[in-house]
């Protein structure tokens, strides 16, 4: 049965990298991401909160067109409200798949490690641009008002697998994301 593997977590906690190296193990597994879907949007950095809802709406079509198959998307999205994510769990109902959600929890400390390290690399393109609205938006006060929603939401979150980031290789990471949803299964890929 197709699963709705939702990645959530703060900014810079990875989801996008370990989303990435998911289907890179699993073969027919889609990997969705709404930012990078808002980023192909023209305008995308003038209006980046008015293109929220329109970039998730894309996400939704897309995690419906493919679980209509047998294989898992990887949902790479921070909730910090349930009902920022009701329209892709309905969505993965409605296709008789699972859903599981991820909530990758980190060191503040690492967090603002990643974000440094990303601020002088322009070789994180998108990233590094979604990066400066985050700083054109209120920077480390926007961070922690959604660090404050974000741990508001974990904690409603009964169902939902924890997992604690490190400074780990992805590979490792990769491996315990992998033990955490399918403990004792051989591993493709």
């Amino acid at each position: 049965m197709p699963r709705l593997i939702h990645l959530n977590g703060l900014p810079g906690s990875g989801k996008s990298t370990l989303g990435r190296a998911w289907v890179e193990a699993h073969d027919g597994s889609l990997l969705v991401d709404p930012d990078l879907l808002l980023t192909s949007i023209g305008g995308w950095r003038e209006r980046f909160f008015a293109l929220i809802p329109t970039a998730r709406a894309l996400a939704v079509s897309l995690v419906s067109t493919h679980l209509t198959g047998s294989s898992d998307v990887v949902l790479c999205q921070l909730a910090t409200a349930p009902g920022e994510i009701e329209p892709y769990e309905r969505a993965a109902r409605d296709h008789g798949a699972d859903v599981v959600e991820v909530l990758l929890t980190c060191d503040p400390e690492l967090l603002l490690a990643r974000r440094s390290a990303r601020a002088g690399d322009t070789a994180h393109g998108i990233r590094h641009d979604l990066d400066a609205v985050i700083e054109e938006h209120g920077g480390e006060q926007l961070l922690r008002r959604i660090q404050s929603h974000f741990q508001a939401y974990a904690s409603l979150r009964d169902q939902a697998h924890r997992l604690l980031v490190r400074d780990e290789p992805v590979a490792e990471t990769l491996r315990r994301l992998e033990e955490l949803l399918d403990p004792g299964c051989p591993k493709t890929g």
